[in-house]
């Protein structure tokens, strides 16, 4: 165990050495071969490659625990007693946005609350209220991991603190939640934890100790909350803290100004020097503010805590060693010196191209990626990383220009990641489209397109070329919107039964069962008797399909207990939605976000109606939570 109340540091410009410096200190295990080696990593792009850089190196990857900072201090918490556990488990994200539901739906009842209520008020409370409780669940999260002192001062009902003009209903919400769900927030556990930590005398706190490694290594940390700060330097007094930090520059240069401030001084009389205004690399000042700040609050917290810091490996930063465009800037930024450099015509090392849209721009991408795979840097497709703004909109065009056979001379290997699941999984996809159908107007080409995909299709046995002659069918028999005539009705409009879904269901069905030659009318009906022989099989389909998607549209367009919407959501998965054997996966995963949903709204004692929009949003959000790491690092070129 640790106890010299040290952070050990690694700070390179270059991550792979910091990898290197990782596995060196992975080889030499500290503990027995069972246990496992904890490594507090940011996202999954750089868990993943991580594994990969240590599997290289090591030839296997094993008895390794990639952790996040939030999952690091619940483990930590949960160490302390079930208690603390599951005073945590209370404050979970989704429990917690269930929980502010039902004290919005109360605000009438505190006059400090009244901001709130003209919002609420009308038509659309419940969408409103629901938008309100997922954004402030987000706001209150962050200011337990990011103001916790505020949200201590809160809890003993100083409610001047850090509070504006016009946010004096922020505390007084926030200790209504605290009477609700216990006071087992972030920013209390803190507390507790770091006390615990710091005594270190308390059985359970022994227990709590002994369980930890011999040793956490922090992974490509650039950005981190004071409060995971401040537990990473509580448990160096116990255990040791390995932090393997990227830093772009030598030294430290979180207190290094832009060349403006510098001038700014400079016009209000003052000089720089006289007040240590240092000034740096313009891109290190202007892009490594978050990372510097990181930096900032590290050595402050360390400093108060008392706790050193030390650097092992010694200066890892090293030069680009190449002379190019972009090497001479990354060695700019390494050395802290600012200056302007001629690159040669040949030089493509910065390149940028100005497209007149996302197509083309994609379109460029794969021409230059395929200049340098078939050039002489012998470049591999895994070796390329292209970040997008926006993935889910780039995804689609990336797919359109990169999809190739493999024999194709411009075939490039490709993966995307960080993508929403239904872009990813075609049974998400199907089912969230059913869920927008709710409360709609049923138009033909909404339906034909759900059935065109491939899980409903699979559900009702209908294929593409005969998804073809239902729609001639369909179009033909003068089906345009709406159920039927008190469908059209509900939306405002004439209760006309023509140009229904009934009304062209029934033409098909008479002309199927009394052709008459388009010459005479049954029931005021004019039969379609183009569907004949084993086309019945295909109509009785369609018929089902049409029925099921019915009920969907009207019959969940009322608002319903989470518990009701909990039954009927799984009943339309089943009864639209059908997965072959290699995607199962996928229907389990909607499963459980379906009754993840509905456990937090009853953990939470939320049991009012709720709307069809409302619960389109909260599933998808849960399957955006639940969605797995894919496409990250799988042999070709991965878009992130």
């Amino acid at each position: 165990m640790g106890g010299d109340r040290v952070i050990r540091l690694y700070r390179s410009n270059r991550t792979e050495l910091l990898a290197d410096q990782l596995a060196q200190l992975l080889a030499a295990p500290v503990a027995g071969p069972l246990d496992a080696e904890w490594v507090v990593v940011q996202g999954r792009g750089m868990a993943v490659w991580l594994a990969m850089q240590l599997a290289r190196r090591h030839g296997v990857c094993a008895g390794l625990e990639l952790v996040y900072p939030a999952n690091l201090v619940r483990r930590l918490v949960e160490g302390l007693g079930t208690d603390r556990a599951e005073r945590a488990q209370a404050w979970d994200g989704e429990r917690l946005t269930w929980s502010l539901m039902s004290a919005l739906g109360a605000v009438d009842d505190d006059a400090a609350l009244a901001p709130l209520s003209g919002y609420l008020a009308g038509d659309e409370a419940c969408r409103r209220r629901y938008a309100l409780a997922t954004r402030l669940a987000d706001l209150l999260d962050h200011y337990t991991v990011y103001r916790s002192e505020m949200i201590r001062a809160w809890d003993r009902g100083e409610d001047e603190v850090a509070v504006r003009h016009g946010e004096a209903w922020q505390p007084v919400l926030w200790r209504r939640l605290v009477a609700t769900l216990g006071d087992g927030h972030a920013a209390a556990l803190e507390q507790e934890l770091l006390s615990a930590l710091a005594s270190g005398t308390d059985r359970v706190v022994e227990g709590l100790v002994t369980r930890l490694p011999p040793r956490i290594a922090v992974f490509g940390l650039v950005s981190l909350p004071p409060m995971y700060l401040r537990v990473l330097a509580a448990l160096s007094h116990h255990t040791e803290v390995h932090w393997f930090m990227p830093s772009p520059a030598v030294g430290y240069w979180a207190d290094l100004v832009s060349k403006r401030t510098v001038a700014r001084v400079r016009v209000r009389g003052a000089a720089p020097e006289s007040i240590h205004l240092e000034e740096g690399h313009p891109l290190l000042v202007s892009c490594g503010r978050l990372a510097a700040d990181t930096l900032d609050v590290m050595t402050q917290e360390l400093e108060v805590m008392g706790i050193g810091e030390r650097e092992p490996a010694g200066d890892l930063h090293r030069p680009s060693g190449v002379d190019s465009v972009l090497g001479r800037l990354q060695d700019d930024i390494l050395e802290g010196r600012a200056g302007a450099h001629a690159g040669r015509p040949s030089d493509r090392s910065i390149t940028i191209h100005a497209c007149h849209g996302p197509m083309r721009e994609v379109e460029v991408l794969h021409d230059q990626l395929l200049a340098r795979l078939h050039g002489d840097d012998a470049i591999r497709p895994d070796e390329i990383v292209v970040m997008m703004a926006d993935v889910d909109a780039y995804a689609p065009l990336v797919e359109a220009v990169f999809t190739r056979e493999r024999d194709d001379d411009r075939f490039i290997p490709f993966s995307i990641a960080d993508r929403a699941p239904r872009q990813d999984s075609p049974v998400v996809d199907a089912f969230q489209r059913v869920l927008a159908l709710i409360g709609g107007r049923a138009k033909l080409s909404e339906l034909l397109d759900l059935l065109a995909l491939d899980p409903v299709g699979r559900r009702f046995g209908v294929t593409p070329s005969a998804l073809d002659r239902l729609r001639e069918w369909l179009g033909a028999s003068g089906v345009r919107w709406g159920i039927d005539a008190a469908h059209r009705a509900d939306h405002d409009q004439p209760p006309v039964h023509e140009n229904t879904w009934r009304f062209g269901l029934e033409r098909l069905l008479l002309g199927y069962a009394m052709p008459t030659g388009g010459r005479a009318l049954f029931a005021d009906r004019l039969p379609y008797d183009e569907v004949e022989g084993q086309d019945a099989v295909l109509l009785g389909r369609a018929v089902a399909f049409a029925e099921r998607t019915f009920a969907v549209v009207r019959d969940l367009a009322a608002p319903r207990p989470v518990a009701a919407w909990r039954t009927d959501l799984l009943r339309v998965l089943d009864d639209l939605v059908a997965a072959p054997p290699e995607q199962a996966w996928q229907m389990q995963e909607i499963r459980e976000a379906i009754a993840g949903m509905a456990d937090a709204a009853a953990s939470a004692g939320f049991d009012e109606p709720v709307g069809a929009e409302v619960i389109r949003r909260l599933v998808d959000r849960y399957l955006d939570d639940r969605g797995p790491a894919r496409g990250f690092l799988r042999g070709g070129v991965t878009f992130c």
